[in-house]
């Protein structure tokens, strides 16, 4: 007789009449659980996650609360009409205050510092093009996603920054920095108020559904659930090729303190691709995938030389040109993707959703995704 993983008080006190398992422990899959337990607390709620802390993106991003500049926004109308693109952009600061009224601004360090877009001297016909598109923006903004004002406008780039950049650059008020660390930490402790088991280390490898339940099959051991929520985002194709959903590496830098950083805010360059924030006295800087975008199309945590050389050339040379630093932290974090930048939110069987592809939009859309996620069960 082979014996078992779990002794008979494991299973019978953690993994029996399992109501709804989660995969995924990110800002979807936490929040789904505990919107989940709100609705029905008298129901058994798990959460898998194959990490030691949540392995994607949730606590891997860069800690921005944005909803696109204007070269992002430019470069999403050349793939999809008008009013699905500033839809799309209401989604997202929608989904920005849907956080804030979950968790507070305290609770996971929001400063509303505002937002920026950079532009680098060789970049001119790009700016050039962004201010002769800034009116037309924020009419539609005000249109599709009901601003009352507009959301950019076209500033000096200041001079006691000490940036080598273009002169101008566009501001956009409504954006802010959050601590990604402490939204996940506020996350867990809803989840462990409501009760929801969390359990670490635990990594899915295959869903079969059967009649009236769903088994598990996960290293290093089984179970069974009535309901399953696959929330695990860019890795969501490994359990379920059918997804279309593409991982996408992100790779993130933070430098020593800087001394006399006269800079705050959240910065994006190149339509996105690029974004950089002060830590306190700390500049945080991520993206550079467009200089080698086939290969960081991957679910592999590497940090990899051309991109980290990337990074490192855009502070010496522009962001902090006269002043020493070295890299203290580096990381990478993996997002979902694909053709559309609409999230998948869906049931794909009766007793099986799906709440992933947040297209690098996590902080900015995953409460409102969670709340849409939840909806797939609310008649069980």
């Amino acid at each position: 007789m082979q014996a078992s993983y779990l002794s008979f008080w494991e299973y019978e006190t953690f993994l029996k009449n399992i109501d709804l398992t989660i995969i995924g422990s990110g800002i979807v899959g936490l929040t789904s659980a505990y919107l989940y337990k709100q609705k029905f607390p008298e129901k058994r709620v798990v959460v898998l996650e194959s990490g030691v802390l949540p392995h994607g993106a949730t606590t891997r991003n860069a800690g921005f609360a944005c909803f696109g500049s204007i070269s992002e926004i430019l470069d999403d109308l050349k793939e999809t009409d008008e009013e699905s693109c500033f839809k799309l952009v209401k989604e997202r600061h929608d989904g920005l205050l849907a956080l804030l009224d979950l968790h507070g601004k305290s609770s996971i360090g929001y400063v509303q510092s505002g937002g920026f877009e950079i532009f680098f001297d060789n970049d001119e016909a790009l700016f050039e093009e962004c201010f002769s598109k800034m009116d037309y923006i924020n009419k539609a903004l005000k249109k599709y996603a009901g601003f009352d004002t507009n959301v950019f406008e076209c500033i000096d780039l200041p001079k006691h920054w000490r940036i080598k950049a273009y002169p101008k650059i566009f501001f956009n008020p409504f954006e802010g920095q959050i601590h990604s660390g402490m939204l996940m930490q506020h996350l867990l402790k809803l989840c462990n108020k409501s009760g929801i088991l969390i359990l670490n280390g635990i990594k899915a490898t295959t869903i079969e559904v059967n009649n009236n339940h769903v088994t598990i099959e996960a290293n290093p051991f089984d179970l069974k659930t009535s309901f399953v929520l696959v929330c695990n985002n860019g890795f969501a194709s490994e359990l379920l090729p059918e997804l279309q959903v593409i991982p996408a590496r992100g790779q993130v830098l933070v430098t020593s303190p800087i001394r006399d950083l006269n800079w705050e805010g959240t910065f994006h360059h190149y339509k996105g691709y690029d974004y950089f924030r002060n830590i306190g006295d700390r500049i945080l800087i991520g993206g550079g995938r467009h200089i080698d975008l086939k290969n960081e199309y991957t679910s592999t945590m590497e940090i990899t030389p051309v991109i980290t050389d990337y990074l490192i050339s855009v502070l010496k040379n522009h962001l902090i040109p006269e002043k020493e630093f070295t890299i203290e932290y580096s990381w990478a974090g993996i997002m979902g993707k694909g053709q559309s930048k609409q999230p998948i939110i869906k049931k794909i069987d009766d007793r099986v959703g799906v709440a992933v592809r947040m297209g690098g939009m996590g902080v900015a859309i995953g409460t409102n995704v969670a709340r849409q996620a939840v909806e797939l069960f609310t008649s069980q």
